[in-house]
C-alpha cells in the first residue's frame, strides 16, 4: 500500500512490521474448545522518537492502512476477529532508528460469547476499573488498581516520571461511574490526549496520553493486562524507608495508594 511506503522510507520494513505483529498475535491469541483462534483487537505500535516525528503527518492514513491490512491477513490466516481492530502509535526512546515494538491485547474475553460484542464492560463497584492499565514507553505496564492515580515528577506520586519538563504534580487519572478520566493539574507542559491539549477528558482504549516528552497508552483488558510487557517497579527505598532519588531510569512506579488519595486541589501553580 502507498501509505506504508512512509515506513519503508524510514528504514522500517513492512516485512519487519508484519513479522513483529505475527509474533505478538500468536503469543496472545485465545483458543476456544473448538480450536478457533481469537485474535486480539487492541494494538500499540511503538517507534523510534525521530521516526515518529517524521511520520506525524501520515499517522491517520498509516493507521487506516495497517488496520485494513491486518484484518485481511488475520482472516486469511483463519483467525476469528470479534471486534473492531484498534491500533495506536507511540514512541519508545529506547528504540533505534527503524526499530519497532508491538504490544497486543483483548478488550474483552473472546472465550465468552457476551464479550465478543462492541460494548463497554459494566462498571465495577466504587467506580474502579481493575481491567485498565497504562502502557509506558511502549513496553512497560502499570495497572490502574486505584480510583486515583497521581502522575508527576515528585517521588510521592503513584507514577513517577523523571523528566524535568514534567511538573511535580502533572496529572491525575481517576475513576468515576466505571470509567477512567485524566485531569491536567495545571502543568507547565500540559496534557495531550491523541494530540489534543485537554484539561479533563474520559479515556478510551487506545488513547495516547502525552506528558511533555513521555507517552502513555491507555488500555483495557479483562483479567490481566498484556503479558508480553513487564511491569514497572517503584522507586528504590532507602534505609530510612523513604523513596530515593535516582537518575538511572526515566520512569518509576510505586504500588497504588488507596488509603489516602492525592489532593487534586493542592496542585502546584503552572510552571512547576
Amino acid at each position: 500500500m502507498e501509505e506504508l511506503k512512509a515506513l519503508e522510507d524510514l528504514g522500517v520494513s513492512t516485512r519487519q512490521l508484519a513479522s513483529t505483529l505475527a509474533k505478538e498475535i500468536d503469543a496472545v491469541c485465545r483458543v476456544d474448545d473448538s480450536g478457533t483462534r481469537h485474535a486480539p483487537d487492541q494494538f500499540n505500535i511503538s517507534l523510534n522518537v525521530d521516526d515518529a516525528v517524521q511520520l506525524a503527518s501520515a499517522w491517520v492514513s498509516l493507521q487506516s492502512a495497517v488496520v485494513a491490512g491486518l484484518r485481511a491477513n488475520l482472516e486469511a490466516a483463519g483467525f476469528q476477529v470479534n471486534r473492531r481492530l484498534h491500533i495506536s502509535f507511540s514512541t519508545d526512546p529506547t528504540l533505534g532508528r527503524g526499530g519497532i515494538q508491538v504490544i497486543a491485547w483483548h478488550s474483552g474475553d473472546p472465550l465468552k460469547i457476551e464479550d465478543r460484542r462492541e460494548v463497554r464492560p459494566e462498571s465495577t463497584p466504587g467506580g474502579t476499573r481493575p481491567d485498565a492499565f497504562l502502557v509506558l514507553a511502549g513496553r512497560r505496564i502499570f495497572r490502574l488498581q486505584s480510583d486515583r492515580v497521581a502522575i508527576g515528577r515528585r517521588l510521592d506520586n503513584d507514577l513517577v516520571i523523571e523528566d524535568p519538563r514534567v511538573s511535580r504534580r502533572h496529572a491525575l487519572i481517576q475513576a468515576s461511574g466505571g470509567q477512567f478520566s485524566i485531569q491536567d493539574l495545571r502543568s507547565k507542559a500540559g496534557t495531550l490526549v491523541n494530540g489534543r491539549s485537554v484539561r479533563s477528558v474520559a479515556l478510551h482504549p487506545g488513547d495516547v496520553i502525552r506528558l511533555a516528552e513521555t507517552e502513555l497508552v491507555y488500555g483495557e483488558s479483562p483479567g490481566e493486562p498484556p503479558t508480553q510487557a513487564a511491569p514497572y517497579e517503584g522507586p528504590p527505598v532507602g534505609a530510612d524507608g523513604h523513596p530515593q532519588d535516582t537518575t538511572q531510569a526515566t520512569m518509576h512506579l510505586k504500588p497504588p495508594v488507596t488509603d489516602k488519595p492525592p489532593d487534586s486541589h493542592s496542585s502546584p501553580a503552572r510552571g512547576d
